[in-house]
C-alpha cells in the first residue's frame, strides 16, 4: 500500500518495503491533480502516513508506528488486528510475516495480542526483515523471531528487566491487614505473595489493630524506566498486638538456596512450617488468582460449570515451577487446557498446569522432576481469555482446592552448608532496613 503525506504543493509518499521516501512535486489543476517530478529520499526506517491524495487533511496512520532510529519499526496494537496484519502494516512481504509469525507461536500465543502491545519490526540496509519481537504490556518478558544468514528465524525468550529497585512500605495496620496493606501501597501480586509466606504461620484474616507491618520487596523496570511489576518479597515482619500488651514478632528473610529454591526463614534459619506444595508461581512470579476452585460462570462459554482449579493471571513468559518432586505423567498438547503438563508425587498427589506458552524441553513423560524446578511458562494456549496458569491438584485422581491442600506443622532448619550464605542474606537485609532502600 502506497502511503501519503501532503505538504502544501508537495506530497511525500513513504513507501515501507524498501523503507525509501518520496516527494513529489505537483499542482493542481481543474477536474484533478497533477503529478510530476519525483524525486527520493532515502529516510531509513520511516513512519507510514496516509492521505487521499488531493485532500486537504492527512489521515494519521503514523500515529501508532514509530521510527526507533534507523532500522526499527515499533507498531502499537490496535483493536482487531494480529500479529501477521501488523507486520503487513509496517511494510512486511506476506510470506515473510507469515513465516515470522509461525516462529514466533513457538514461543509465544500470537492470536492472544493485547491492545497497547509493541510489535517491533528490525529491518537490514537492503529492505529485509531481521527481527521481529512481541512486547506485551507491562509483561517482564518479550518475545522473538530472528532471521539467520541463510534466512531462517528462530524463536526466543527475551527479559524485559533492566533495573530492579528494592521498595519498602511500612505502617501500622487501622482497619484490617488487607486495606492497610493496599493503602500502603502493595500491589495484588505482593499481598498475594504476603499470603503464601504467612499462610502457616498467622492467620492474616485475623491481625488485629495496632499491629504493624514492614515489608521490603522488589519492583522491576524496562530500560525506559517504566514500572514492569513487583518482584519478591525479601523481608516481612509483623508485630502482632495481643491481649494485654503481649506482642508477637514474626520476622522472615528470603534466603536464595544453593539449589535455585527460596526460602522464608527466621533469623535462626527456621522455616516454620511447609506446605505440602509449593506455589508453581509465588517464588519469583508476579501474580493475581483471576478464578478460584469450585462452581462458576464459564468466562467464554458463558454457562455455570466446576472450575477444577484455581486460575492464576501473570505475564506471559513467567516461569511456572514443580510443585514437589515428582514423575511425568503427560507433556503436550490437551484440548482446552492447551500446552498442559501434568506430574505424579508421593502420596497419592499429582498436579497439573494448564495453557502454558512453553514447555521446557527436556520434560518427556516418565521424567523426574524437582521441587521448585521450571517447568514451563505462563501463556494463553488453549481456550483462555488472556496469560494465566490453571493449576490443579488431585488427590487418589479426585480434584482438591489447591488453596486448602494442608500444611505439614514442621520446623525445616537450613541444610549446613546454608549456614553462612543465610548469614549474609540476613546482614544484607538489615543493612538495606537501616536505610539503604527506596521508600515506595
Amino acid at each position: 500500500m502506497l502511503r501519503i503525506r501532503v505538504q502544501s504543493s508537495r506530497v511525500l509518499v513513504l513507501v515501507p518495503r524498501d523503507f525509501m521516501m518520496y516527494e513529489i512535486v505537483w499542482s493542481k489543476c481543474r477536474g484533478g491533480v497533477v503529478l510530476a517530478d519525483v524525486l527520493p529520499r532515502a529516510v531509513g526506517a520511516m513512519v507510514m502516513l496516509s492521505v487521499v491524495l488531493g485532500a486537504t487533511q492527512v489521515a494519521r496512520a503514523g500515529d501508532r508506528i514509530t521510527a526507533m532510529g534507523s532500522d526499527v519499526l515499533q507498531v502499537t496494537v490496535k483493536e482487531g488486528d494480529s500479529v501477521i496484519s501488523v507486520l503487513r502494516d509496517a511494510g512486511v512481504q506476506v510470506v515473510e510475516a507469515v513465516a515470522a509469525a509461525k516462529s514466533l507461536s513457538e514461543v509465544y500465543n500470537i492470536d492472544k495480542i493485547n491492545v497497547g502491545d509493541k510489535i517491533n519490526v528490525g529491518v537490514s540496509g537492503s529492505g529485509s526483515v531481521r527481527f521481529v519481537s512481541v512486547n506485551p504490556a507491562r509483561s517482564l518478558y518479550s518475545f522473538e523471531a530472528r532471521k539467520d544468514e541463510a534466512g531462517r528465524y528462530s524463536a526466543r525468550v527475551a527479559n524485559n528487566v533492566q533495573e530492579v529497585r528494592v521498595m519498602r512500605v511500612s505502617g501500622p495496620v487501622e482497619k484490617s491487614f488487607f486495606a492497610s496493606a493496599v493503602e500502603g501501597g502493595l500491589s495484588d501480586a505482593m499481598i498475594m505473595q504476603l499470603v503464601s509466606i504467612y499462610d502457616s504461620r498467622v492467620d492474616l484474616d485475623k491481625i488485629p489493630q495496632g499491629s504493624w507491618l514492614d515489608v521490603l520487596f522488589e519492583r522491576f523496570f524496562n530500560a525506559k524506566g517504566d514500572l514492569i511489576a513487583d518482584g519478591n518479597v525479601l523481608y516481612t515482619a509483623l508485630v502482632i498486638d495481643g491481649h494485654r500488651g503481649k506482642q508477637t514478632h514474626l520476622k522472615l528473610y528470603r534466603h536464595l538456596m544453593k539449589d535455585g529454591t527460596a526460602r522464608y526463614c527466621d533469623s535462626e534459619g527456621r522455616s516454620l512450617g511447609r506446605s505440602i506444595f509449593e506455589h508453581p508461581i509465588g517464588d519469583g512470579g508476579t501474580f493475581r488468582v483471576s478464578s478460584k476452585f469450585g462452581t462458576r460462570k464459564h468466562p467464554i462459554r458463558g454457562y455455570s460449570g466446576f472450575h477444577k482449579g484455581v486460575d492464576y493471571a501473570a505475564p506471559l513468559g513467567t516461569p511456572v515451577r514443580a510443585a514437589d518432586n515428582g514423575i511425568v505423567e503427560f507433556v503436550g498438547t490437551k484440548g482446552t487446557y492447551g500446552g498442559y503438563v501434568r506430574i505424579h508425587h508421593r502420596n497419592n498427589y499429582s498436579t497439573a498446569y494448564a495453557h502454558l506458552s512453553k514447555i521446557r524441553a527436556e520434560l518427556v513423560k516418565g521424567s523426574k522432576v524437582k521441587r521448585g524446578q521450571v517447568i514451563a511458562y505462563v501463556g494463553s494456549t488453549g481456550l483462555s481469555t488472556g496469560p494465566h496458569l490453571h493449576y490443579e491438584v488431585l488427590y487418589k485422581g479426585k480434584h482438591v482446592d489447591p488453596q486448602k491442600v494442608g500444611i505439614e506443622k514442621v520446623v525445616v532448619e537450613l541444610p549446613q552448608e546454608e549456614g553462612l550464605p543465610f548469614k549474609e542474606t540476613v546482614a544484607n537485609m538489615d543493612s538495606m532496613l537501616r536505610g539503604d532502600y527506596r521508600e515506595n
